[in-house]
């Protein structure tokens, strides 16, 4: 980054010295985030994060809306689609803000958007297996359960 902090405006400063994205991009594991989807307007991107538990590390996970106009875009996947099998679940946050988004097993849907040319990354951490829960390794590709709803321009339903 070639920018003087001390210059910046105040809101590209909160980015860069955000603490939960600055964990992800120093994290031990040291894994370069791969593009698991490319459509027109979004681009997802995942990266194998600490803690681990029994082989499943956790996962950061970016969604690129690099659409310029209207509202924001709706990306609505389950865990599984994006390679999170852990049947103990994780738990998920929001990474700017830090908000704690619930706990999730592989076959949950979590719904969310994306303002347009904005990012969404929700880190995902493992949770420790409980007592009772059995391991599924089902193998799912990355479009599998993966849905974007792209709006008009406005926003309306009538455009969809």
């Amino acid at each position: 980054m070639s920018a003087d902090l001390r210059t910046i405006r105040p809101e590209f400063q909160e980015i860069l010295l955000n603490r939960n994205l600055i964990k992800i991009d120093q994290d031990p594991m040291g894994v370069q985030a791969k593009r698991i989807i490319k459509q027109e307007y979004i681009h997802v991107f995942t990266r194998p994060i600490m803690p681990v538990y029994q082989r499943n590390s956790s996962m950061a996970v970016a969604f690129l809306n690099r659409y310029n106009q209207g509202t924001p875009l709706k990306v609505k996947f389950t865990l599984q689609a994006l390679g999170l099998t852990h049947p103990a679940g994780y738990q998920a946050y929001e990474v700017f803000s830090g908000t704690p988004l619930g706990l999730f097993k592989p076959g949950d849907t979590l719904n969310e958007s994306v303002n347009p040319t904005g990012v969404l990354i929700i880190r995902f951490n493992v949770v420790q297996q409980s007592a009772g829960v059995e391991e599924n390794d089902r193998a799912h590709s990355a479009d599998e359960g993966i849905e974007i709803i792209y709006p008009g321009l406005s926003g309306w339903k009538t455009e969809f």
